[in-house]
């Protein structure tokens, strides 16, 4: 039994407003460095319950490489992505928090923290959601945690739960940069707060009759939730994945369609028996043997791969508004053009609206295949 602290284990963008926005290595984006910063109210009240004296962190996420990617998107000219990291190594980062903040010295018991997904991010809504909430434009954040949670006691492991957390962030007005970091520096540590709250309570409830494991069993239950074709040296095979479970065991099973492009748009089209094809948003993706494509918005949008992740450029809402004085043609792009968005409308001085597509770089999250 091994302890607790040895446990550590594409075609060219077809859409032309999208094409030198690729970056190729998202290592190259510039850093912001995210603080978890501390309610000192809340984390003295959970290191006094807390049933841990000490926590590790194992980082299992498919992508290590950065905790998010904020999404500048000015008004005018092209986004400025940046990605979001700790200043050190995320396991390393948590576990400081944590046993700073958190451990009870008078406690027996090891947390052991598998870390499944971590992810923050601008909250960019579609249109479609807009469209039926403009409550939704107020929502500028989000915060993504899904870790699970062991006490370990002389080498045995129990159970304590699975965290799986979504936090949205609303706010009236719009928000510099700088506060943005701050937001979800707050948010991430008051997910850790509850997270430890909520672990600390059921451990000491299920203590002395709930079943122990040990590390091998930890270990082969996330191998077996861990399929991804994009860690296996198994060619991908073509044809289109009805659902994400397909993608992730490589075996699409829509062989029967065609994709086409129209208006700087790839679009899937599904053959019936008699010759006739339809058009069809309903599937997760596609893939012509070498590239994957996830579909958004009605469209397929190339991805590439960052670790065992996917990301890709997509479209999302922003309304912009210049005033008259600036004179901004971005081009003729109709809304029948569908992306499935309406894209910001500029005013310019000859009161002609032009629609200007955004892009948005999206990740999927290879437990669930949303993307965010």
């Amino acid at each position: 039994m091994k302890p607790c602290s040895c446990a550590l284990l594409t075609l060219l963008l077809t859409l032309q407003t999208l094409a030198q926005q690729h970056p190729g290595n998202l290592s190259r984006l510039k850093k912001e460095i995210i603080s978890l910063s501390p309610d000192a109210n809340t984390t003295n009240a959970v290191a006094t319950a807390s049933f841990f004296r000490q926590f590790e962190v194992l980082d299992l996420r498919t992508d290590t490489s950065r905790i998010g990617i904020h999404y500048f998107v000015p008004d005018l000219g092209a986004p400025n992505d940046k990605q979001l990291v700790f200043n050190k190594p995320t396991a390393a980062a948590l576990s400081a928090y944590l046993n700073a903040c958190l451990a009870n010295p008078n406690a027996s018991h090891t947390a052991l923290i598998v870390i499944r997904r971590l992810w923050l991010s601008d909250v960019i809504p579609l249109q479609m959601a807009v469209s039926k909430d403009p409550e939704k434009l107020k929502e500028k954040t989000l915060t993504l945690l899904k870790a699970e949670i062991y006490a370990v006691k002389d080498g045995d492991y129990m159970p304590v739960f699975r965290f799986d957390s979504l936090l949205v962030y609303k706010e009236e007005k719009p928000a510099l940069s700088t506060s943005l970091y701050l937001t979800w520096g707050n948010g991430l540590s008051g997910l850790l707060d509850q997270m430890i709250d909520s672990a600390s309570r059921l451990a000491d409830q299920k203590e002395g009759h709930a079943h122990l494991i040990h590390w091998e069993d930890i270990r082969d239950f996330n191998q077996s939730h861990s399929v991804n074709p994009l860690g296996s040296s198994q060619p991908l095979t073509a044809g289109v994945y009805a659902s994400f479970e397909e993608f992730r065991h490589n075996s699409p099973s829509i062989q029967n369609f065609e994709v086409k492009k129209e208006k700087e748009k790839m679009l899937l089209y599904l053959k019936e028996p008699g010759g006739n094809t339809y058009y069809t948003r309903g599937p997760w993706g596609y893939c012509d043997g070498k590239n994957i494509y996830v579909m958004q918005n009605g469209c397929l949008c190339p991805a590439w791969q960052e670790g065992n992740t996917l990301y890709f450029y997509g479209t999302a809402y922003k309304q912009v508004t210049v005033q008259p004085s600036y004179v901004a043609v971005v081009g003729n792009i109709s809304p029948e053009a569908g992306l499935g968005i309406d894209a910001a409308t500029v005013l310019a001085s000859s009161s002609v609206n032009h629609k200007n597509i955004r892009p948005r770089l999206c990740a999927v999250d290879m437990d669930s295949g949303k993307c965010y």
